[in-house]
C-alpha cells in the first residue's frame, strides 16, 4: 500500500487478485456508498476496512485476505446494507471521538428527499440534536463527517454559520444577542434547562440559551397540560412547573412544622391548601409521563402540515412533527442505526406502544409487506394466496418474516 500522489484522496492499494490500482477515498467519492475510507465495517464475509472507490465501485479489505475486493451488487448504500454490510461499533479512533463529543449520522429518506440526521449518543438525546436535525431536514445546514460521525464543535460551527448568515443585516443589539446564544450553543449537547406552563403547549419561560429556538425560528412544544375547566386546572392557573414544585415543598414544610397557615410575604406567592396541594400533586403523579389527552390534542392544534418542531418531554428534546393530521417523532435511538426504514414514530396516544414508519411516512410493516409480496410471487405463488399467507400469519405487534410466508405457500399450495 502507498500514498505517492500528490494528490491526498489518491490511494495507491494492492487487490486481492495481486494487481495495484489507484482509489479515490475522497468522502465525496464514497457519499453515495454510505461508507467512508478508512471506517471498518462488518461484511457477510468478516470485518473489513473500507478502502476507496474505483471503477465505479466500493472496495473492502476483508481480514485475512491478501488485498482489496468489492461487490459488483453493491453499487449504491441501499444495496450495500441489503448484503449486510454495516459499520462495526468499536472504531479505531472512537476513543479521540469519546474524549471529543461526537454523534453518529443515520442516512434516511425525507419526503423523498435523501438526508442526514444525527443520532443520540451514550448521553441520550439532548437540545442540540434536535436542533440541528430539524435544520439538516430543512436544508439550512448539512451533516456530514468523518467515519459517519460529526464532531460536536462540528455541529456548533455550523449551526453559529447558518445563525450569522440570516441575521448579518440585523442592527448591533440583534447582533449582540446572536453572539451571545453561540457562545451557549456548546452547553446543548448535555441538557436544557427549561420551566414550562400547564395550559398552552408553547409555554416556556424565556432563557438566554432558550433564544436559540427563536432565532432559528424553531418552535418548542410539550404536552403536559391540565384539562381545563377542573379543580386541577383553577389551582395550577399560570403556575408554571418551577412554581408548583416551590409551592408544594413550602406546604410540606408547613405540615411537618405544624405551623398554622399564614400570609405569604411575599402576594404573589401561591399559598396552597392541603387539598389543593393533594389534587395537585395527584395530577402531577397521574401524569408524570408528561403528556395528557389534552396535550395531545393540542399538539394537533399547535402543528402545521409538515411543520418541524422540538418536543419537550421526559426532559428529552426531540424532533417532532404533523403529517396528514399525525404526529410524528423522529427516531433518534442508536439502536435503530441500520434499520433506514425506521425513521419516524407515530405518536398516537399518551401511552402507546411504538408503530414505526418510513421518510415519506409509510408504515414500514406495510413496506415490508409488500417486499414479501414481491418476493413470494417472484417463487411462483399467486398475489390471493400471498395475501392469504400475510392475513392468516400477521400477529399484533410481531414483524412478519418472509421465510415464513414461503414457508405457509409451500406447505398449502406447493409448486
Amino acid at each position: 500500500m502507498s500514498a505517492g500522489n500528490e494528490n491526498p484522496n489518491l490511494l495507491t492499494y494492492t487487490a486481492k487478485s495481486g494487481e495495484k490500482f489507484v482509489f479515490n477515498t475522497s468522502p465525496e467519492a464514497c457519499e453515495r456508498f454510505g461508507f467512508f475510507a478508512g471506517s471498518r465495517v462488518q461484511t457477510p464475509k468478516g470485518a473489513a476496512t473500507v478502502i476507496g472507490v474505483y471503477d465505479g465501485y466500493l472496495w473492502f479489505h476483508i481480514d485475512g485476505d491478501r488485498g482489496a475486493s468489492f461487490w459488483d451488487n453493491g453499487t449504491s448504500y441501499e444495496e450495500l446494507l441489503g448484503l449486510g454490510i454495516s459499520y462495526i461499533p468499536e472504531l479505531p479512533d472512537s476513543s479521540f471521538f469519546s474524549a471529543q463529543g461526537s454523534y453518529r449520522i443515520k442516512r434516511i429518506d425525507y419526503r423523498g428527499t435523501p438526508a442526514n440526521i444525527m443520532q443520540q449518543n451514550e448521553n441520550g438525546p439532548c437540545p442540540l440534536i434536535a436542533i440541528a436535525n430539524i435544520l439538516a431536514l430543512r436544508g439550512c445546514i448539512t451533516i456530514d463527517g468523518k467515519h459517519d460521525r460529526i464532531m460536536v464543535d462540528s455541529v456548533v460551527e455550523r449551526i453559529a454559520k447558518y445563525l450569522k448568515a440570516q441575521y448579518g443585516n440585523s442592527n448591533d443589539e440583534e447582533k449582540k444577542i446572536v453572539d451571545e446564544v453561540i457562545k451557549t450553543m456548546p452547553d446543548l449537547q448535555v441538557g436544557l434547562d427549561v420551566n414550562f406552563g400547564f395550559l398552552k403547549c408553547d409555554s416556556f419561560e424565556p432563557t438566554i440559551k432558550g433564544k436559540i429556538f427563536d432565532l432559528l425560528k424553531i418552535k418548542m412544544v410539550h404536552g403536559w397540560l391540565v384539562e381545563p375547566d377542573t379543580k386541577a386546572a383553577e389551582i395550577i392557573g399560570n403556575s408554571t412547573y418551577n412554581d408548583l414544585t416551590l409551592q408544594l415543598a413550602a406546604l410540606h414544610e408547613k405540615m411537618d412544622s405544624k405551623q398554622e397557615n399564614k400570609e405569604s410575604k411575599d402576594e404573589k406567592e401561591k399559598i396552597l391548601s392541603p387539598e389543593e396541594g393533594g389534587i395537585v400533586e395527584s395530577f402531577l403523579s397521574k401524569t408524570s409521563h408528561q403528556l395528557t389527552d389534552i396535550g395531545l390534542l393540542k399538539l394537533h392544534e399547535t402543528l402545521q402540515e409538515d411543520e418541524l418542531v422540538v418536543f419537550f418531554r421526559n426532559n428529552h428534546f426531540s424532533t417532532l412533527t404533523k403529517h396528514k393530521n399525525q404526529l410524528f417523532n423522529l427516531v433518534t435511538d442508536i439502536g435503530y442505526e441500520r434499520e433506514r426504514l425506521i425513521v419516524w414514530d407515530l405518536l398516537a396516544s399518551v401511552d402507546g406502544n411504538s408503530c414505526f414508519y418510513s421518510g415519506d411516512f409509510v408504515n414500514t410493516n406495510e413496506v415490508k409487506n409488500e417486499e414479501i409480496v414481491n418476493t413470494a410471487i417472484l417463487c411462483g405463488f399467486s398475489k390471493e394466496k400471498v395475501d392469504q399467507a400475510i392475513t392468516t400469519l400477521s400477529k399484533p405487534n410481531e414483524e412478519l418474516k418472509t421465510d415464513d410466508v414461503i414457508a405457509w405457500l409451500s406447505k398449502h399450495y406447493p409448486l
